[in-house]
């Protein structure tokens, strides 16, 4: 958008220009995408308070992604990297795969005190749709391919680390722009 220009002056012409060269810098098909769709919203709520005659983002079209986001991971390759991993690695192999927790945000925000080892249960912190109404924790249980994995991790890290996963390291850049 050229610089200065007031909101009721910018045409479809001029997002189309915007889309481009969020293109032509090379991000993300994903991010190309919700940055429109932000853009899309903006001007939809400035034509519902009548600042713009209309949305000059209605007609610009993207592409959510083109990368396949989950993928399953057979038992198999999962036993194979597990022999191999570190005690961390193991943990978080573990509770992706047989707790079902997404990664990193729950895997890395579960503590100790989230883990009922009597009812065999964990409350798992919901930190991507804790925003949601009802949302932000949820229970689950402790599947038996998980509960040795947690076991040695606890008697590994129980009294050193408040979290699950022991590496702070992993916390910290998880909460960066890159996630």
């Amino acid at each position: 958008m050229p610089e200065g220009i007031r909101i009721n002056q910018i045409t479809a012409g001029h997002a189309k220009e915007f889309h481009e060269k969020l293109k032509a810098r090379g991000m993300a098909t994903i991010t190309i995408h919700k940055r429109i769709q932000f853009a899309r919203q903006f001007m939809h709520d400035a034509a519902d308070w009548k600042i713009i005659d209309e949305n000059p983002f209605s007609k610009v079209r993207t592409q959510r992604s083109t990368v396949k986001v989950n993928e399953f991971v057979p038992r198999e390759v999962v036993d194979k990297l597990m022999k191999k991993a570190n005690p961390v690695w193991k943990v978080i192999l573990g509770l992706s795969r047989y707790g079902g927790l997404r990664t990193p945000a729950e895997t890395l925000s579960l503590r100790w005190e989230d883990i009922d080892w009597e009812m065999n249960r964990m409350s798992i912190p919901e930190p991507k749709v804790e925003h949601h109404e009802g949302r932000g924790i949820r229970s689950c249980p402790i599947f038996p391919e998980l509960r040795p994995i947690l076991d040695e991790a606890f008697e590994i890290f129980g009294d050193k680390s408040e979290y699950v996963v022991a590496a702070p390291q992993y916390r910290a850049a998880a909460n960066t722009a890159m996630g």
